[in-house]
């Protein structure tokens, strides 16, 4: 029998082991037990299921068991989940003026792969592998790369690096002039229940025009953004978002349910049987009093405002039909395996013979020669370089 340092650890392992393959399973999260409507504080492991079935209605094999490991469980009605790339059961119109077309890119706008539908551009961050500024998204916003090693849902591609990437989504007017870069890269990922397939994230990150990007979130806030870690907040705390389909909404309604959900997350509408079927362990869910996400806002960027500053706490990717509930990819997750860090304004311009420079719209005059890269902070009138002699202004 396994044994475990924490109840926490013990309920992250049992949930996935014993329950993502049983049938109409949605989510599994730690928490406290309900008896007769009321709350105790019994811990327990809650697990969602779309619809309660009587026991006698169902095999040996697909009932959950009362206690696992002397931890009991807790089964209540949840909703299915679904990756938010497009509608499901609601208009698929952009709020504008986030369906617009943006330049410089800022995040909290409309932009998907070419061919697909729509999404959310989340924000600028970093390459960590070549300092590059790169636009942070959704994998199936940008092509959907899978592990074919896994089970092959029926979309997707088992390489997306140099598809093309559109600002506005094409269902919002996007066309061939609004090409803004290609995917440079995203975490594969693997489809099926009960196979051992499990996923972290649900990201990717394309290319961008160095001249053509901002740190700033739509209706938001101008930036930067720092990412911090789950031990930096708390369940309860209040959340914000700036997307493609719903705009910006902001709390008091939207707040951190658990930032340990174990979730399956439907990427075929519903209509793709398992092969469409992706598993996720260690997310964020977040629930609402009114709809805060809904289809074309995947990719959006979620933040918490805390000592004076928003601060991203990770990648929304998937909601329920209704857009009251919402799961989201941890950002240290997603920062680790898509090699990425957070932007805090600076740029580097290679070098060159140019007398004139432009960085975000804003043009800068060499005063002086350097045989270095030339570092310049976007969003300000001047420039400056630290390396060896050199000036620019």
């Amino acid at each position: 029998m396994p044994k475990y340092d924490t109840y926490e650890e013990a309920c992250l392992n049992i949930e996935h082991i014993q329950y993502s393959d049983k049938p109409g399973v949605t989510v599994a999260y730690h928490g406290t037990k309900k008896i007769n409507g009321q709350e105790t504080d019994i811990p327990c492991i809650i697990v969602g299921v779309e619809t309660k079935i009587p026991k006698e209605q169902l095999n040996e094999s697909e009932l959950i068991p009362s206690k696992v490991y002397g931890i009991p469980t807790d089964i209540i009605e949840f909703p299915r989940f679904y990756s938010s790339s497009t509608c499901t059961g609601g208009s698929g119109a952009g709020c504008s003026p986030h369906d617009e077309r943006h330049r410089p890119l800022v995040g909290g706008i409309s932009a998907v792969e070419e061919t697909s539908t729509a999404c959310t551009l989340g924000l600028i961050v970093r390459d960590t592998t070549d300092g590059d500024l790169v636009a942070l998204t959704n994998n199936h916003c940008g092509g959907l790369l899978y592990d074919s090693y896994y089970m092959v849902p029926t979309y997707g591609n088992s390489s997306v690096v140099g598809l093309g990437m559109m600002q506005p989504s094409p269902y919002d007017g996007g066309g061939a002039a609004d090409l803004y870069g290609s995917v440079k890269r995203a975490v594969a990922m693997q489809f099926g229940t009960g196979i051992g397939a499990t996923n972290l994230v649900d990201c990717s990150i394309s290319t961008v025009p160095i001249d053509g990007t901002d740190f700033s979130i739509l209706e938001l806030n101008e930036g930067p953004f720092p990412f911090v870690d789950k031990s930096y907040y708390s369940v309860g705390e209040a959340i914000y978002k700036s997307g493609r389909t719903t705009g910006n909404t902001p709390p008091p309604v939207t707040t951190v349910s658990s930032k340990s959900i174990v979730v399956n997350v439907d990427y075929g509408g519903g209509v793709g049987g398992i092969n469409n079927i992706a598993t996720f362990t260690d997310q964020i869910l977040y629930t609402a009093a009114t709809r805060f996400s809904q289809g074309g806002d995947s990719g959006s960027a979620i933040l918490i405002f805390k000592n004076g500053r928003y601060r991203l706490i990770g990648l929304h990717f998937a909601g329920d039909a209704t857009g009251t509930m919402g799961i989201a990819n941890p950002i240290e997750d997603v920062a680790s395996l898509l090699d990425i860090e957070w932007w805090d304004g600076s740029v580097v311009v290679p070098y060159t013979e140019d007398t004139n420079i432009y960085v975000n719209g804003k043009e800068y005059v060499r005063v002086g020669s350097t045989s270095y890269d030339v570092s310049h902070t976007a969003g300000s009138s001047s420039s400056s370089s630290e390396s060896g002699s050199s000036s620019s202004s």
